[in-house]
């Protein structure tokens, strides 16, 4: 099984409750901005909070 590396705002994020957290405390018009690598590939993309 590859890694898998998930950013957000530039930090790794190392789990799904930390993931959990972070959304949680977002406030309501933030976007996050995302990268996910894995196998050398680099995909990017915005979380926007309603």
């Amino acid at each position: 099984m590859d890694d898998v590396l998930l950013k957000v705002n530039g930090s790794a994020v190392s789990g799904v409750g930390q993931m959990k957290t972070l959304l949680e405390k977002a406030k309501r018009g933030t976007s996050l901005k995302m990268k996910v690598m894995r196998n050398q590939e680099v995909q990017e993309f915005t979380c926007e909070i309603p």
